[in-house]
């Protein structure tokens, strides 16, 4: 399969495609494994997002991003809470197109087996996310 990034958006709001790219496009220069993958990026709203935690993970909230990994399809499905992500921008006190970028590395991350149930598997994600932030500034 060709590597790509398809982007879906039913949250109401548009994110420039072009955004959600550079992260893909560093962390493709970080994570060579990435650059083989086809990437699927749905940006939704509260609703949707609820019923699908509700769905997979049986936990009636939303939630920021979930991250679905079909490594033997060479496909992620990355979704992203519109919604979940304006307020946790607003909480940080950066612009909501960061938010999603750091929600996308997150999601990412997870394709590439990264977990972050426990505390020391939480650090390694928050440091790995940080270093493709920063990569965006450069």
């Amino acid at each position: 399969m060709s590597a790509g990034l398809e982007v879906r958006q039913t949250a109401g709001h548009l994110v420039p495609v072009r955004e959600l790219d550079k992260i893909l496009a560093l962390a493709k220069t970080l994570h060579p494994a990435l650059r083989q993958w086809v990437i699927s990026v749905a940006i939704v709203g509260d609703t949707q997002m609820r019923r699908l935690n509700r769905v997979y993970h049986g936990v009636d909230t939303t939630t920021d991003v979930l991250t679905f990994a079909l490594a033997d399809d060479g496909v992620v499905e990355i979704i992203i809470c519109y919604d979940q992500a304006r307020r946790q921008a607003k909480s940080a006190g950066w612009p909501i197109v960061r938010e999603i970028q750091l929600l996308l590395a997150h999601g990412l991350l997870h394709g590439l087996g990264y977990r972050d149930q426990r505390p020391s598997d939480e650090r390694v994600m928050r440091m790995a996310e940080a270093t493709i932030m920063r990569s965006r500034r450069k």
